[in-house]
């Protein structure tokens, strides 16, 4: 009679614990593992007590925010929790500016599918013989309005042996490795919204990236290999052949816009030398910078050099636009952005907190 009365006990009890979160019952010490740490209910607010790691279950998601090397001999971030998302923010206190993770072997390893997103993305580096994003069990990559540099001493970004497969989506990739940059996923491999720019002659083929190098006249030049750099840039729609990197991006009011964008601190633009900074130079800037019948619609935003925060900006559509006020804007500015923008300006992706305040409304209006 005891034997039957435990029957029901047990199945509550197995019903109990495969409602329990994924983080909770896993193997292997953890689901969700960060420079060996097992991210439970107790830490997940501040997974290391140092700010740079916070993950959030109602959302699924681990939020990196800041810089941090890794002292642990496996993977910095191992994840074996389903549909995990990483969202890469920056360190606090430096918008702009993108989160830098070092581990001393694999970056981020995950056996189930993940996601990595976030602005203003991620530089990742991993040690010596080591893949900087590595997949297995046939998880699936995928890489979402992200800028994602990664430095690694084997693959940059691997698959295992399981049909593995890569999603790039208006994304933007620095991938630097002493193998293959991008390598093994043979369950699929594809990409929206981006073209892969350098190396020459390099594209997607069967669900690998080869170059082929040719000649001036298209005839081959040499065998094909898998490149071990790999530079992936993103454009505002499918109708556009304007590509733009990392550096050629700008937020305002949360959206992240296509542009041209030029930085300089005031001896920068010091044009003729002479240790002050004239109204004269900034004109001849502006006219180095957008050469007459060239110009777009330009932003040009004046910051804090420390702090970053916006001190002041103007519009101009064309060179009749910059007058006396303008120029003497520029003179006064310390740090200046130069913004120019082109036609059909498409959001990529959103995220609060812009320090820039109503260039939207200016840029529509």
């Amino acid at each position: 009679m005891k034997r039957l009365q435990l029957i029901p006990f047990m199945l509550c009890l197995a019903l109990l614990i495969s409602a329990l979160p994924a983080m909770a019952r896993a193997e292997d010490g953890g689901a969700l593992i960060v420079d060996g740490v097992a991210v439970t209910e107790e830490n997940a607010s501040d997974v290391l007590g140092n700010g740079v790691f916070r993950y959030n279950a109602e959302q699924n998601t681990l939020y990196v925010k800041g810089r941090y090397t890794g002292t642990d001999g496996g993977a910095l971030i191992e994840n074996r929790i389903e549909g995990l998302k990483i969202y890469a923010d920056h360190p606090v206190n430096e918008e702009g500016n993108p989160s830098e993770l070092t581990a001393p072997g694999i970056g981020i390893l995950s056996w189930t599918d993940l996601t990595i997103t976030g602005y203003p993305g991620l530089v990742l580096t991993a040690g010596e013989g080591a893949n900087g994003v590595e997949l297995r069990d046939g998880a699936s990559l995928t890489l979402s309005n992200l800028f994602l540099t990664v430095r690694a001493g084997a693959h940059a970004l691997a698959g295992g042996e399981g049909l593995e497969t890569l999603s790039i989506k208006f994304s933007l990739l620095d991938l630097e490795s002493t193998q293959e940059a991008v390598w093994g996923f043979t369950g699929a491999l594809t990409m929206q919204g981006g073209q892969i720019t350098d190396p020459p002659c390099t594209a997607i083929e069967e669900n690998a990236v080869i170059t082929r190098p040719v000649d001036d006249e298209g005839e081959p030049l040499g065998e094909a290999f898998s490149p071990n750099f790999l530079h992936v840039y993103t454009y505002a729609d499918a109708d556009r052949n304007e590509y733009v990197d990392v550096n050629d991006t700008v937020r305002l009011m949360g959206i992240i816009y296509m542009c041209k964008r030029f930085e300089f601190t005031a001896p920068e633009y010091d044009i003729d030398g002479d240790g002050e900074n004239k109204p004269e130079d900034a004109a001849a800037l502006l006219q180095n910078l957008f050469p007459e019948g060239e110009l777009k619609r330009i932003i040009v935003a004046s910051s804090d050099p420390k702090t970053h925060q916006c001190l002041g900006t103007f519009i101009v559509d064309g060179p009749e636009d910059i007058g006396d006020e303008e120029l003497n804007f520029c003179a006064k500015a310390k740090y200046i952005s130069f913004y120019c923008f082109g036609e059909g300006l498409v959001p990529l992706c959103t995220k609060a907190g812009s320090k820039i305040p109503d260039l939207i409304s200016i840029l529509f209006g």
